[in-house]
């Protein structure tokens, strides 16, 4: 593996250089599409960030389906985070930007705009655990991600996940159901400006997996039997594809092989190496 450095930071993985000219991921004949991963943080720093980009990496490297990049955000302290090489021209190096994030990162306006025209002009955004946690004065981020965190409970316990979409790439390997231990996030379900500018909904995301709430002791979770919980979903954001899990709080659940094989999936969906339903759950 070789590094290379941008200003202020380093880039992890197979090379390319940047000024030099760059054909689009994909462009060339059997060129593996590339994968951004931002794990910068300007709010909570989770621990398995760092287990997070190493399993990426390895996920990548046992498929041989993509490439990653990686700035190691998390590797910044929050005051000293450098993210002002992001710019129309250098995302379109890529054919994915993955978020495991939190906080209002420093984008100024035009960097905003080039994330957003990058997806909806066909590529991919992938967004992991806290990619919720992050810009919630951005409206247009919060419509990519699909919606915000709002709570959530103990970390350490188990929950049976209901698999809504048993077809999907992210989900046919896991069955009818999913047992498995995390923290679980619960999300914005009413907009609200001052924050959380976006709601989630059925109407707007295809719901793969939520909380089996009659088969779950939710003891703390501050969960509801019959509530509405999903954990991941997906949906088409203008010519290009979302993908979000909100799993990967802990070590373990990054180590887990079926975990990583449900992240996987989601990942060649959003870049159209796999087919599956994006059709919103509500409609």
């Amino acid at each position: 593996m070789t590094s290379f450095r941008f200003p202020s930071i380093l880039i992890v993985s197979t090379c390319f250089v940047v000024g030099a000219s760059v054909s689009t991921p994909g462009e060339a004949q059997g060129e593996k599409p590339k994968i951004l991963l931002l794990t910068h943080s300007q709010g909570y720093k989770h621990g398995s960030l760092a287990v997070a980009e190493r399993v990426v990496k390895k996920v990548a490297e046992e498929s041989g389906a993509f490439e990653v990049f990686s700035l190691e955000g998390y590797r910044q302290e929050s005051e000293a985070i450098d993210l002002s090489m992001i710019s129309a021209e250098y995302v379109a190096q890529f054919d994915a930007v993955m978020f495991y994030t939190t906080g209002e990162l420093p984008l100024d306006d035009s960097q905003k705009k080039a994330l957003i025209d990058f997806v909806k002009e066909g590529k991919a955004y992938i967004g992991v655990h806290s990619a919720t946690d992050t810009f919630y004065t951005w409206k247009g981020y919060g419509e990519l991600v699909g919606a915000y965190f709002a709570a959530h409970g103990p970390n350490q316990l188990k929950l049976s996940l209901k698999i809504e979409d048993g077809h999907h790439p992210a989900t046919r390997m896991l069955g009818d159901s999913w047992a498995i231990a995390d923290e679980f996030y619960r999300f914005g379900k009413a907009a609200d400006d001052e924050k959380r500018p976006v709601a989630f909904s059925r109407d707007r995301l295809h719901v793969l997996m939520s909380v089996d709430t009659e088969r779950s002791d939710l003891l703390g979770q501050g969960m509801e039997k019959g509530g509405d919980y999903a954990l991941a979903w997906c949906q088409n954001f203008g010519k290009g594809r979302s993908f979000y899990t909100a799993l990967g709080h802990r070590d373990d659940v990054w180590e887990n092989p079926v975990y990583q094989q449900h992240l996987l999936g989601g990942i060649l969906w959003a870049l159209g190496l796999r087919e599956g339903d994006a059709s919103p759950s509500g409609k």
